[in-house]
């Protein structure tokens, strides 16, 4: 302990021995420099919100949250990160990483790993991993479920240690798909959130707050995110006619 720092029990001795370093930016996190107050590790006890976080090396001690991706060249551990994106990194050790996306490391110990999409690792050891699509090992001979390695695995999960979901189109009542560069409605459930909002079947998606979807995962990601900012609006062609839908976040 350094010399004239009081010892103190809790959080506050906590904060008081890490002196974390909190940011908040609304442009990407791409610092040239090491942030936070560890001696050697660049990204050590700190806090970091932004569209996308990418440190310059290691994490450590750290709790990143990004709107976009995170993506480090190095070593993840102790930490805890939430993306919207994709989470890239190399060696993972007592850590959570939630993507609404792919996660795509090294090998992972004593961590849970959470993505929409899938899980691509060199190996994993007394971990949790659950995936919405498939959790794939690089080590030739080894698997997610081998019981010497101690892991959890899921695949094709829909809710997380039982509790974390991501954001479907479903849950607004939706389906979609993708013809000529437009994103036309191919069903509306009755009752929904969709429904009720006024889309019909036949729309085609112009833009949602301004930003027009590509496809249906693009479609996806600009109506999670507009419905977390507390509402989502959305301009439909509606043959030749352009209308608006508008809804708040469904319960």
């Amino acid at each position: 302990m350094a010399a004239g720092r009081e010892k103190t029990s809790g959080v506050k001795g906590f904060v008081a021995w890490t002196d974390p370093t909190f940011v908040r930016t609304d442009e990407p996190f791409r610092p040239q420099a090491r942030i936070g107050k560890g001696n050697r590790i660049p990204c050590h006890s700190v806090g970091i919100i932004a569209p996308e976080i990418e440190p310059p090396n290691s994490i450590y001690q750290a709790f990143l949250v990004s709107r976009g991706t995170v993506r480090t060249h190095n070593d993840i551990s102790q930490s805890v990160i939430i993306a919207n994106g994709d989470v890239t990194g190399y060696t993972v050790t007592n850590a959570m990483i939630i993507a609404d996306g792919d996660i795509t490391i090294t090998p992972a110990t004593d961590t849970i790993l959470i993505a929409r999409g899938k899980i691509n690792t060199a190996a994993a050891t007394g971990s949790h991993l659950s995936v919405g699509e498939t959790i794939k090992f690089r080590y030739p001979g080894m698997s997610p479920g081998d019981p010497d390695l101690g892991n959890t695995a899921k695949e094709s999960e829909t809710k997380h240690l039982g509790f974390i979901t991501f954001f479907e189109l479903t849950r607004v009542g939706l389906e979609a798909n993708v013809a000529e560069g437009a994103v036309p409605v191919a069903g509306v459930k009755a009752g929904s959130t969709g429904d009720k909002a006024g889309v019909k079947v036949g729309d085609v998606v112009r833009d949602v707050h301004g930003k027009k979807p590509t496809d249906t995962e693009s479609l996806r990601r600009l109506l999670r995110d507009a419905i977390a900012l507390g509402d989502a609006t959305v301009k439909l062609k509606r043959g030749n006619d352009i209308v608006t839908a508008k809804r708040s976040l469904p319960e």
